[in-house]
């Protein structure tokens, strides 16, 4: 890559680096919210900030460097599927069994406790949701993303099909089969990903900046329309609003092309990392929630700070110690090229 092309895509890696940041910060918190828990005023509102709009800006992240790397540069769809396979699936295979020992053995520490056994694996694999380790499925949903690579390549007019079928799909309600592969999970946020594409496509956020803020407004204004007319058809009883994390995912762009101008090396400690931070992190994290509860750490805002900072700098740490080693199959372990 050269200078000036790394400069103009500076702020993508901005926006990354913030992506998984904001991750970091919801799995943060030292009890479970989920579980009725009620932390600190700011803890809490930060909790419900994030997951308004962070796994949607990591989708639609992920669809915009899909169009730059695998669309744009042309790949054969049988070895982009084997890459795809090699980089996602052993780094899950990796930690879903690491998760798995883990909560076997300290199952006493575990809102989720485990056994090793080949069942429980193969359920793992089937169903990543209701893993050890649930974060994976995030990585089920890319895999079908990636699978989904023709519709991602629709052009012109025909754009407009996937464009209203994924919208419709954000909306409905979970199926009653079991979670196969996580598919819910992926109809709810193909919209995302496809986003990601066109806005790299059509380069909205690389036109002057009044072109960008009119896709961006415009995208909103048809989202918060969608919003009203399903909400009002349904009664008010669907929880799914597209508007919040779309709102989110615009602002969180067009910050981070503000701070590439005046800030551009705003998280460049971590920013090129944040596969392996999305990996690693939350079990530095779990041994900080492990400490707090058994008072090792003397107060809820420190081990809060500290669960955020580990759960972004440990596995930057694991992650040059591997780059280091130069051994490729610690390497593919952990996600890295």
């Amino acid at each position: 890559m050269t200078e000036s092309s790394h400069k103009r895509l500076n702020w993508l890696l901005i926006l990354q680096g913030w992506a998984i940041l904001c991750v970091v910060v919801g799995h943060a918190p030292l009890l479970s919210i989920a579980q009725g828990n009620t932390p600190p005023d700011v803890v809490y509102w930060l909790y419900k900030f994030v997951y308004s709009f962070h796994m949607p800006l990591f989708i639609f992240v992920s669809g915009y460097l899909f169009q730059m790397t695998r669309i744009e540069r042309p790949m054969a769809y049988g070895r982009m599927i084997v890459e795809k396979l090699t980089r996602l699936g052993i780094p899950f295979l990796v930690f879903t069994i690491a998760a798995m020992v883990l909560k076997s053995i300290f199952a006493k520490e575990m809102i989720r406790p485990t056994t090793i056994s080949i069942g429980n694996l193969m359920n793992a694999i089937l169903y990543p949701g209701e893993s050890p380790l649930c974060e994976m499925w995030f990585i089920a949903v890319l895999m079908w993303f990636f699978t989904l690579k023709p519709i991602w390549c629709t052009k012109g007019w025909w754009t407009a099909i996937p464009v209203i079928a994924f919208t419709a799909s954000f909306y409905a309600p979970e199926t009653p089969f079991r979670n196969l592969f996580c598919h819910q999970e992926a109809y709810h946020y193909a919209i995302f990903f496809l986003l990601g594409v066109l806005a790299r496509r059509y380069g909205v956020f690389e036109k002057p900046l009044k072109f960008g803020i009119s896709v961006a407004m415009a995208t909103i204004a048809w989202s918060v329309v969608a919003d009203v007319i399903v909400h009002g058809i349904t009664g008010g009883t669907a929880e799914r609003y597209i508007s919040l994390p779309l709102v989110g995912i615009a602002a969180s762009a067009f910050a981070a092309i503000l701070a590439d101008r005046f800030i551009p090396k705003i998280f460049e400690s971590f920013r090129n990392y944040s596969y392996q931070i999305y990996l690693m992190g939350i079990f530095f994290q779990i041994a900080v929630k492990i400490a707090y509860r058994h008072g090792l750490i003397p107060s809820y805002a420190l081990g809060y700070i500290i669960c955020i900072v580990i759960g972004v700098y440990a596995p930057v740490a694991v992650s040059r110690l591997v780059e280091k080693s130069g051994i490729k199959a610690f390497k593919l372990c952990i996600g890295l090229k």
